[in-house]
């Protein structure tokens, strides 16, 4: 395993807060857009069928499937970043 200095973290602060902040924003934004849609009820009524390590997801909103894609893509970027920076963090 490579050897990480304080300088190495303090070097990958700034892009680790672009991509947590980029993440963030684009996963509200479907969540938000996604609540608007079932609320109006102005998404489209297509079965939609998501699959994500063994758990099946079907419905017939639109909306409904943006919610929960902008909460798995929270849970699946941002929980291994925030990791990574504990991780980091960790090091001497």
């Amino acid at each position: 395993m490579a050897v990480v200095s304080q300088m190495d973290v303090i070097a990958a602060t700034p892009l680790l807060t672009i991509v947590a902040v980029t993440v963030g924003l684009v996963s509200l934004a479907m969540v938000g857009a996604g609540i608007v849609m079932v609320v109006r009820r102005r998404g489209g009524r297509e079965e939609t069928h998501l699959k994500v390590l063994g758990a099946t997801l079907q419905t017939q909103s639109v909306g409904a499937a943006s919610v929960v894609c902008g909460l798995l893509l929270l849970l699946f970027v941002l929980r291994p970043l925030i990791q990574a920076v504990v991780d980091l963090a960790k090091l001497p």
